[in-house]
């Protein structure tokens, strides 16, 4: 099993896109997130980005102590 992993993506949409490309390119298996996917302090509040791209991607894992955003992302998709 092949698993990709990410963290502390602070709403880096551009970084993330590539490297689920790359994830796709080896065919991994499991995309698992360990936390920060969103950035609590970023004034562009990107949050609903990331989350439909982890979200295409399958993927699983934890909350950062950046990811309150995510709360109000859940709460409008």
């Amino acid at each position: 099993m092949r698993i990709g992993i990410l963290a502390d993506i602070h709403e880096a949409i551009e970084s993330l896109e590539r490297a689920l490309a790359e994830f796709r390119r080896r065919q991994v298996d499991l995309v698992l997130s360990l936390g920060d996917a969103c950035d609590l302090f970023s004034p562009v509040g990107r949050a609903s980005e990331v989350v439909a791209l982890l979200k295409g991607a399958s993927a699983v894992g934890v909350w950062g102590n950046h990811d309150v955003g995510l709360c109000f992302v859940a709460a409008v998709s």
